[in-house]
């Protein structure tokens, strides 16, 4: 009887408006084994590129194995010798892809502690269900800094991180997305941290305020 196995690898496409064809992003590994790894590099794509349209795609591919004819053997062997290489390489691959992944899965946890540490030195922020992403426990963390919003991607396995902050739904006005894009984002982010050096200085440590000013600043 013929031997069957088969593998389900996961891919994005992308297209930025829905009168254009699909297309594979660049810069993205080509597949993940994960499905779950493969979410996660969709709502990064989808922060990256907000005016984009991106979807989860679903290879499997199947393998047949099965005894050659007396007569065919010779060459039956040598396309079973290449077949098992090529999925012996295809395997490594995934495994290098894996653990690629696993290094970007700690540092988006250390992001998610950056996250809930900037929730709990500030007023204002919530945490509401991601409704881009067809997949459960994803969420969306929507902070005030400085009076302008800053909203980044939360996956389920670090949820833990972010359990205090306020869980809203997603039709609270508060946990609307302002349009910004990724690039936008942190270039906010860079000149309002330049700004707090400047004007508040190193020694203010931890003593901001919702106005965006530490203590010591105020009292000069």
């Amino acid at each position: 009887m013929p031997e069957e196995r088969t593998a389900t690898a996961y891919f994005i496409q992308s297209r930025p408006a829905p009168s254009q064809p699909w297309q594979r992003p660049t810069g993205v590994p080509h597949t993940w084994a994960s499905k779950a790894m493969a979410l996660e590099r969709l709502a990064t794509r989808r922060e990256m590129q907000p005016g984009w349209e991106h979807r989860l795609m679903e290879r499997t591919t199947t393998i047949t194995e099965q005894p050659a004819t007396e007569t065919q053997q010779a060459s039956g062997d040598l396309r079973t010798a290449r077949m098992q290489h090529a999925v012996k390489k295809y395997a490594a691959a995934l495994m290098q892809i894996e653990d690629i992944e696993r290094e970007r899965d700690a540092a988006y946890r250390e992001r998610a502690h950056l996250i809930a540490l900037l929730a709990a030195m500030t007023t204002g922020a919530v945490i509401a269900p991601a409704t881009d992403i067809n997949e459960p426990g994803w969420q969306i963390a929507y902070l005030n800094l400085g009076g302008e919003q800053a909203t980044w991607h939360i996956s389920p396995r670090d949820a833990d991180l972010v359990a205090d902050i306020e869980h809203v739904p997603a039709t609270d006005p508060r946990a609307q997305w302002d349009g910004r894009s990724t690039d936008e984002k942190y270039e906010y982010l860079a000149a309002y941290t330049a700004d707090l050096m400047a004007t508040c200085g190193p020694e203010c440590a931890e003593q901001h305020t919702e106005t965006g000013r530490c203590e010591i600043a105020r009292n000069r």
